[in-house]
Formats: C-alpha cells, sequence, structure tokens
C-alpha cells in the first residue's frame, strides 16, 4: 500500500469512528428522552459492531432495568467486561442487582443482594470518591436485614466517608439515615450542619424546607426559604421545589405560583412546566393550559428531575380525554407506547380507548 492508500485508510477509520459515536449520541439522547423503543434497536447495533461498545451495552442495560433485569445484568456484566474500570458501570449494575433482589424466590433475593453489595463496593474501591455510590451503599445498608450485610452503624461510617470529601453531602446523607431511623432531633441536627459547611446549598436548604414542610411548620419552612432565595444561585430550582412541596398538598394554585416563578428565573426548567400541566390536570383547572404547558416541557432537554416524554405525551393525552377529545387522546396515548412499549400505565390507557 503507497502512501496515498495510508492516508485514505485513515481517513476513512476516522470517518467510520466518527459516524459510530454520533449514532450512539443519537441513541443515548433517546435513551434520556425515555424513546427506549427507538433508542434500543439503535443500540444493539453498535453494541454487535466488532469489538463490541461499553457504552451502547451500558445504556440497553439501563433501558432494560425496569422491565427485563435479567437482561439489564446481561448487559451491564457485557459493559464491565468491555471497560471494567468505569465505577458508574458497577454502581449501575449493583442498581439492577437490588431491583432483581426486590423480586422473585427467597434464594433468589439473597443471591442478587449479595451481587448488588458486591458491585457498590467495587464502584467505591475502583473510585473512592464516588459519593454516588457510597450513597447507595448507605441505602443498601439501611434496607437491607443484618443477615445480609444490613448496618445502620456501616451506613453512618459511609456518611463520615463521605463527610471527607464533600461535608456538605455527607451530613445530608447523615441526615437521611435519621430519618430512616425517625430520629428527628438528630436528622434536623445533621441538615443544619450541612448548610452551615455550605451556607449556598440548593440541597441543604431543599432538606430542611422538606423537614419543616413535612411538619407542617410552615412558618418555619417559609423562614428557610426565604433566607435560600438569598443565599443560592439556582433560584428556579428552590421555587420548584417549594412548587412539589404543594402540589402534593393539593394546593396547586400556590403550586402554579411557585412554577411560574421557576420559570421566570430559568425557562429550561422542564420540570416546572411539566407539574404546571400536572397541577391543571389534577386541578381539571385551565386544562387548555396544561396542553400548553406540557408542549413546553417536550421542547426542553429532559433534566434528571423532569418525566421522560412518554409520560408527558401520556398526561397529554389524560388532558384530551377530561377535555372529550378521545381522538386526541389516543393519539398522545400511541406516541408515548412507540416510545417506550413497556410503561405499564401508558399500555393500561390505551387498551381503554379500544
Amino acid at each position: 500500500m503507497g502512501f496515498p492508500g495510508f492516508i485514505s485508510l485513515v481517513i476513512l477509520l476516522i470517518a467510520s469512528v466518527a459516524t459510530a459515536q454520533s449514532k450512539l449520541d443519537r441513541a443515548v439522547q433517546f435513551v434520556k428522552e425515555g424513546q427506549y423503543d427507538i433508542a434500543a434497536p439503535m443500540l444493539e447495533q453498535i453494541a454487535k459492531e466488532p469489538p463490541g461498545n461499553a457504552s451502547a451495552c451500558y445504556y440497553l442495560g439501563i433501558i432494560n432495568m425496569a422491565s427485563d433485569y435479567d437482561r439489564s445484568i446481561q448487559y451491564l456484566e457485557k459493559a464491565i467486561e468491555l471497560n471494567y474500570g468505569d465505577a458508574e458501570y458497577h454502581l449501575t449494575l449493583g442498581n439492577a442487582y437490588g431491583i432483581k433482589a426486590a423480586g422473585g424466590s427467597i434464594f433468589g433475593k439473597i443471591g442478587a443482594a449479595g451481587n448488588c453489595l458486591k458491585q457498590f463496593k467495587l464502584a467505591t474501591q475502583l473510585d473512592p470518591k464516588y459519593a454516588d455510590a457510597r450513597a447507595a451503599l448507605i441505602e443498601y445498608y439501611l434496607q437491607a436485614p443484618g443477615i445480609i450485610g444490613g448496618s445502620v452503624e456501616k451506613a453512618l461510617a459511609e456518611a463520615d466517608t463521605i463527610k471527607m470529601m464533600d461535608p456538605c453531602r455527607g451530613y445530608l446523607e447523615e441526615g437521611r439515615i435519621y430519618e430512616n431511623r425517625k430520629d428527628a432531633a438528630k436528622q434536623l441536627q445533621s441538615y443544619e450542619k450541612a448548610l452551615s459547611v455550605d451556607p449556598k446549598s440548593l440541597v441543604a436548604y431543599r432538606a430542611l424546607l422538606w423537614f419543616y414542610s413535612g411538619r407542617k411548620d410552615e412558618k418555619k419552612a417559609k423562614e428557610i426559604f426565604t433566607e435560600g432565595l438569598k443565599a443560592v444561585s439556582e433560584k428556579s430550582e428552590l421555587y420548584y421545589s417549594v412548587g412539589l412541596y404543594f402540589s402534593q398538598k393539593g394546593d396547586f394554585t400556590r403550586a402554579e405560583d411557585m412554577f411560574r416563578s421557576a420559570i421566570k428565573m430559568d425557562s429550561t426548567n422542564a420540570g416546572s412546566y411539566y407539574h404546571l400541566g400536572l397541577c391543571a390536570l389534577l386541578s381539571g383547572k385551565n386544562l387548555e393550559g396544561g396542553l400548553a404547558d406540557f408542549q413546553k416541557c417536550l421542547q426542553i432537554d429532559p433534566a434528571k428531575h423532569s418525566p421522560t416524554w412518554p409520560y408527558v405525551h401520556w398526561r397529554m393525552g389524560m388532558i384530551h380525554e377530561k377535555l372529550g377529545n378521545k381522538s386526541a387522546a389516543k393519539s398522545e396515548y400511541e406516541i408515548a407506547y412507540k416510545m417506550n412499549s413497556h410503561i405499564e400505565v401508558i399500555k393500561k390507557a390505551l387498551e381503554a380507548m379500544k
């Protein structure tokens, strides 16, 4: 092969890698949007291409986790085989085993729980500063019986380890442990310590807000909210958090005010648009406005806390049903089903239209 031929081969290889990455990026975006049935065949094709693709296997594991945990485990184990050193892969495999442990026979549960704990520990060994993996260990220690490793003392030890890396998060995790133990005094003390080490922490203010709101101490909750608005940079998220509280109480008017304020602060707050639509649906008021808010939600890249697109279309279908437009409702349910055919509430809504 001459030099020109070699250069051509290199260019072709680069183009092939770029094309594969482009396909993967599109598939991952579909996963983030919740369009699993569209993403799955794309990822399966990429995963089959030699020598295999760890990222494609990882996202196939995520896609299958809720509907087929055994298949999810197979994909995630393949991802780890291709890229053993990725702590996030081990954490996600641990989560899949955790889901499996929640079902099945007693012996199957014990085996899956053991594998869950093993993968969480491996994640922390691969990345000792991986706080999410340590938080997963805390959850395991709190939920598992002692016979398979459950231990409040071990959970507190993990919280202490997180404190050394991120004091604010460590105290928040500690507060979660005391919440689990129904020790409100120590829970509050931990949340206050979290705020003291990071006075601008949105998560600390949010924890305190929910603490006082859950105890119906609206005066103290309002004080925390007012302080938080002065301290945090993510003001939109603080409004959003209070909106969720009012929405869960059924106080949709005050919830809507909070969500609108969140959007004024950040027009890309997809969760606020979604919950405005949900307020309209649950209250039965301003249904057309609710549809418009759901539509706006679909125009924004989904955030971690906002529902994925199939759920948005499902809720839009419910509003159309309330408006008496069965044809439009069926259309929305069909769109949702094509995006993810494994969501039971969507399947039931579509079947009811027959």
